[in-house]
Order: C-alpha cells, then structure tokens, then sequence
C-alpha cells in the first residue's frame, strides 16, 4: 500500500504492524489518529462474517478495549478503522523487565490485571470469545494504562450457541480443551489470562515449561502467596473449574490487595482513635448523610481491628491503657463505598499508611482526618481519587483541614488525578507547618476562586 494514499478520507502514514490475517496502518484524518487494519483475500462469505463481528465491537464499551469505529469494502478488501493503542504493548513490557532481571511491582500487576479484567468483562458480556487474547495484543501506555485489542480471530456466540470449534490465535495461549479439539466457551480467555498473569508474575512464560505441574512458582517473597492459588485456577484442565472474569476481579480485591489501614496511636491523653466520629447531630444535612452512608460501611461485619497484631474487639472507639506509640491495623474484608469522618477529631493520631487502602468503589472521604491535630506522614501511594465525591464542586479530600504538624503536602496526591477544579476555596485552610507546594502541574484554567488557598 503506497503510505501517500487515502482511503475514504483517512491518510496513510506507515504501516504498524502485519499478521495472518491483514496489515495495520497508522492513518490520519481532521488531525486524530487510527488505526486501519486492512484485509485481503477474503470471500463474500467471510466478508459477511467479519462485518457481524465489526456490529458487536463497535458497540463495546469500555475504556480498556480498543474501540472500533467503522469498516468498508473496496476492491475485494476489508477495511477497519479502529482507536490506535501506540506502539507498545505488554509483551514488550514483559521483555524489557526480562531483559534488565527486574520483577515488575506487585501494584502494577494489580492495577494491569485488574484493567484486563474489566476489559474482558465488557467483551464476555457482549457474547464474545476474544480467542487471541496475548501479551503483544494488550496495548499499554507509558502510566499502564492498558487496552485489549486485535479481534481478528473473535467469535461471537448466542444463548444458543455457546460454544466455538476453530482452532484459531497462538497456540501457546492455548486452553486443553482447544488443543483437543473438542468444544470450547469464554473460558478459554479465562486460561490465556492465567498465563499472562504467570508471565508478569515470573517474567516466564508459562507455555515453555515442561512439565507444567511444577511450573506454577513464584516468589512468594516478593508477592502475595494467593496468586498461586489464582493462578492453579484459571489453567485449570476442566473449563468448569475455572472462574468467570468477574470471580477473578473480585478475587484480586479480596484475596490479593491488601485492603487495611495501618496506623500510629500516641497515648498521651484521653483522645482515644474514633472510627466514625459521632456526627449524629450535625445541623448540615450533606454532612449527616455522609456520617450515615460511612456507618453503613464500617462495622464490624466488614472491619477486623488489630492491636500490636492481636485481633480485638470491634468497637467504634479505641482507647489504650498503655503509654506512648501503639500500631493499629485495621482490616477491611469487603470493599467500601464511604469512609467520610473515618478518623476525623483523633488527635492523638501520629502516622497513617494508606498504600494498602483499595479505594476502587469509594466515593465520599470527606473529613476523613480532618482535625487530626498530630497527624504527620500520610502514605497515599495507591489512593484513588478519581471516583471521590465532590463538595460544591471541589474534590471531598480538600476539606482534611487542621492537619497541623503535615510538613509537605507533595506526598499527598498529584494534583493531575484530580477532577478539574472550578473553586479551590479553602484548599490548604490549617496546614499551619506545610513548607512546600508545587503547583507546576495543577490545572487552573477553569479556576474562578483561589480565595483562603493557603491561610494558616
């Protein structure tokens, strides 16, 4: 294909890639660029076959797949304008960690698992089978963001017809009942994502290793000693055995994240550490529906409590009868929704670990440390404040006022993970020893109030 040429108004810039099945082409068109998969040598049959699939993938919606657009027919070939992922994907990934012998961050696997998960959960749910689903066809971008793409071998199924024959896609990915012959479902995505999450685990692939029964190792060391079991799972023999996409996701959340708080408590006072302080009687209707909702979620149906690693009594008050430093760990053992007034007024309240918090269905933390008078670090390594509910249009997070001795407010969150901002009114109201702020990334062009941004 001549890089000069345009096809129905898309420019061809070079070509990104070839397989079995056609080249991609990098194109332009009103300066946004695609991806153009062009295929050759097809009948009208499979023309007719390819364009059903095109139907279903233009429907998908999910920010983790590559999203098709449209198609066309010319001169006997099949055209598809589909989102361009970049030039680099997880196999690379995966290579490059290989090539330095550098493990990949157990918080990163996670968080790209995690995004494959609720990619395939949108495809499974739209009654396809991807049947090609690898590393080099898991787009990924420099903040692993990732999206599952090349459906050229998909297969769509009906309540009907559940079940696919065709022995297509890479043969190390594939599941048994597939090298048998025999018929298969969704499952079989299930079996090539257990080996994409050996590889980011080991940096090995699995279909290499020979005698497959002792292949599932890794270092427990370094990583949660559930993904064993997550893993001996998906690879199952027995498609039955195998977990649907959700079970795996809710897995990850359960079994692998470590969803707990750990805290430091100085017993100097009467202060004690309140879980939930009792805003019962609060004049703003705002604040006490957001006390109720966080009441909902914290009890102790869902929260272990955990002194000096001995497991106490759940109560909403804490109070020690020793002197000095006292760790604390709190442990959820289901997700929450609210955690709004959490440890708001503890102030005897020194240190606070956050990176092991999943806060993927949270959506209020306002006043979550507010007046936590002696609060110093707080890790919020793998916060997310993406889904946090907003208070008169600034992020909830921004009313933790009176953290008096927090020395560097840097260590907090990054200010490009934040919902753009109309008002930051009292932002940084009582952070009387803050020493540093770096505004070189915060986005104020839709800023129309920075009244009391730093009062101390």
């Amino acid at each position: 294909m001549d890089t000069t040429q345009i096809i129905k108004g898309y420019e061809i810039k070079e070509r990104i890639g070839k397989g079995a099945y056609g080249a991609v082409y990098l194109v332009q068109k009103e300066n946004q660029q695609y991806a153009l998969k062009k295929i050759t040598d097809l009948n009208k049959n499979e023309i007719e076959n390819y364009q059903k699939l095109l139907d279903v993938l233009i429907k998908l919606k999910s920010e983790y797949v590559i999203k098709y657009y449209e198609s066309f027919v010319e001169k006997d070939c099949l055209y598809i304008i589909m989102e361009y992922g970049g030039n680099t994907d997880l196999k690379k990934y995966i290579e490059e960690r290989f090539k330095k012998n550098n493990l990949i961050d157990e918080k990163i696997i996670i968080n790209i698992i995690k995004q494959i998960c609720l990619g395939l959960k949108e495809i499974h749910k739209n009654k396809l089978i991807h049947r090609d689903l690898t590393p080099d066809n898991i787009f990924m971008d420099k903040n692993n963001k990732i999206k599952i793409g090349d459906f050229g071998v998909s297969k769509i199924t009906t309540t009907l017809q559940n079940y696919a024959m065709s022995l297509v896609g890479k043969y190390q990915y594939f599941a048994p009942e597939m090298d048998d012959g025999n018929k298969y479902n969704n499952k079989i995505d299930i079996y090539a994502l257990g080996c994409i999450i050996y590889e980011l685990l080991t940096l090995k692939k699995y279909y290499n290793i020979k005698n497959k029964k002792e292949a599932i190792k890794i270092d427990i060391d370094i990583y949660n000693q559930n993904w064993l079991k997550l893993i001996d799972l998906t690879l199952k023999d027995d498609y039955n055995q195998r977990p649907n996409i959700e079970e795996i996701y809710n897995y990850i959340n359960s079994e692998i994240i470590k969803n707990e708080i750990i805290c430091t408590y100085n017993k100097k006072d009467k202060n004690g550490i309140n879980i939930l302080h009792n805003f019962e009687d609060a004049l703003s209707e705002r604040i006490s529906k957001s006390y109720k909702e966080a009441k909902n979620n914290i009890n102790e149906k869902n929260i272990e409590i955990y002194v000096k690693d001995e497991k106490i009594k759940f109560n909403y008050k804490y109070e020690s009868d020793e002197i000095g430093l006292i760790k604390i760990k709190f442990k959820f053992t289901k997700l929450l929704t609210s955690s709004a007034f959490m440890f708001s007024g503890c102030r005897s309240l020194e240190s606070i670990d956050l990176s092991s918090f999943n806060t993927d269905n949270i959506t209020d933390m306002s006043y979550m440390f507010s007046s936590c008078y002696l609060l110093e670090p707080i890790n919020f390594f793998s916060i997310n404040f993406k889904k946090c509910d907003i208070i008169d249009v600034i992020p909830a997070m921004l009313y933790w006022s009176f953290l008096y001795k927090l020395d560097n407010f840097l260590d907090l969150y990054d200010n490009k993970n934040v919902n753009t901002l109309y008002d930051t009114n009292i932002k940084y109201n009582g952070y009387s020893s803050l020493k540093t702020i770096d505004l070189s990334s915060f986005n104020t062009s839709n800023v129309i109030n920075m009244s009391v941004v730093v009062e101390i």
